[in-house]
C-alpha cells in the first residue's frame, strides 16, 4: 500500500471550496477547524456573502486532496460539542421510544 503523505498543517488556510449556494469563494477567515488527526481535518465554514453554513471533511489520499461537504445550520462549537458527545446507545433510543409512547411527552 503506497504511503500517505502527512496531513499539511493549515490545509484548512487554503481551502478553496464555494457556497453550495451562492457560489462564492470561502475565506480563510470564516473556516474553523472542528477536529483533526495526521489525514483529515473536519472544517465548519460560513459564506461571507449568503451566511450558509458547511461542514467539509478534508483528507489526503494517494491521489491528492478529497473533500465532502454537507450544508448545515450547525455553529462551530454546535459541531465541537456533537464531536466530544457520547455516541447515541440502544438504551437511549429505547428510553426515547418509552417516551415518545407516553400521552405527556417529556424529555429529561
Amino acid at each position: 500500500m503506497p504511503m500517505l503523505p502527512s496531513f499539511p498543517s493549515r490545509l484548512h488556510a487554503r481551502f478553496t471550496g464555494s457556497c453550495p449556494r451562492c457560489r462564492s469563494l470561502f475565506q480563510p477567515a470564516n473556516v474553523t477547524v472542528v477536529a483533526e488527526d495526521e489525514e483529515q481535518q473536519l472544517l465548519h465554514l460560513v459564506c461571507q456573502q449568503c451566511r450558509t453554513g458547511l461542514l467539509a471533511l478534508v483528507g489526503i489520499t494517494v491521489n491528492g486532496l478529497r473533500s465532502v461537504e454537507i450544508v448545515t445550520d450547525l455553529t462551530g462549537a454546535d459541531a465541537e460539542r456533537f464531536i466530544a458527545a457520547q455516541p447515541v446507545n440502544a438504551e437511549d433510543v429505547l428510553a426515547l421510544h418509552t417516551a415518545l409512547g407516553r400521552s405527556t411527552f417529556r424529555l429529561r
